[in-house]
């Protein structure tokens, strides 16, 4: 029986930040979801030491993607 590995993942760090919005919470332990360029992605957390959690409705920055997860952080103010 031959098994598939697991994808490596892929993690693209983008050349210029992107703006979102969050539609589902994000937390340290769990995905949500942002809406960005008009389109609902999954997001996680880059840095969580700067954020516990973004609550719908935040703004947020969009830094890159893992796969088809964005990375964000909190918007700074």
């Amino acid at each position: 029986m031959h098994y598939k590995p697991f994808p490596i993942p892929v993690v693209e760090i983008f050349p210029h930040i992107l703006n979102g919005i969050v539609e589902k919470e994000i937390t340290l332990n769990d995905i949500g979801r942002v809406r960005c360029q008009g389109i609902s992605w999954r997001a996680r957390l880059h840095q969580p030491e700067l954020a516990n959690s973004i609550l719908p409705g935040e703004v947020i920055s969009v830094i890159g993607r893992e796969n088809n997860t964005l990375l964000v952080l909190p918007e700074a103010s």
